[in-house]
């Protein structure tokens, strides 16, 4: 006995999807970006087009919101993720400072992750929201990362903590007042 195969079920904002052609064009018409993809009930990390290549599927299901609407979370997340960022920074250096090197260390590697999401989500909102942070910041930032890559590489810890409390650190409360007063300017 054959079994048939289940049609797909794609919904878009909770109304199920029956249109004819590319789904993502209707939302781009829109004017919405995806800002949610489930799959079978279990929120999926991918795209949506990697979420129809997704054998066994059953449904899929969308949510859209507006640029503006994701622009405005992502700046929150940002302003908020800066002052939990700065707070761990001052924390690992204090501990390299203290000797307390191998849990400086481990704690190093979710600052190192933080500061790679940082610099991703405000690299994103300045190419929709042109000088949210102007792209000197950024640069600055980068020539930073190498020192620090460098000092890993010798396991210099004194240079490590050095720049995160005197580069980093100061680097950070900078682009914290500058995104403040972008977010005033609108």
């Amino acid at each position: 006995m054959i079994r048939e195969v289940n049609k797909l079920l794609l919904y878009i904002d909770g109304i199920q999807w029956e249109g004819e052609g590319d789904p993502l064009k209707g939302i781009i018409e829109r004017g919405q970006v995806i800002s949610k993809v489930s799959i079978d009930g279990k929120e999926y990390k991918g795209s949506f087009e990697e979420a129809l290549k997704v054998k066994g599927a059953d449904e899929i299901r969308i949510e859209t919101t507006s640029l503006a609407q994701l622009m405005a979370e992502t700046q929150a997340t940002v302003e908020n993720y800066l002052i939990k960022l700065m707070e761990g920074i001052k924390q690992v250096a204090y501990l390299f400072q203290s000797g307390q090197e191998a849990k400086a260390c481990s704690l190093s590697a979710d600052i190192i992750t933080g500061l790679d999401w940082l610099v991703q989500a405000v690299a994103a909102i300045n190419n929709i929201k042109q000088d949210y942070l102007p792209g000197i910041e950024i640069h600055t930032f980068l020539d930073k990362t190498k020192e620090l890559l460098k000092a890993w590489e010798s396991k210099d810890f004194i240079l490590i903590s050095d720049l995160f409390e005197y580069e980093f650190l100061p680097l950070l409360e900078r682009w914290g007042t500058l995104i403040k007063r972008s977010s005033l300017l609108g």
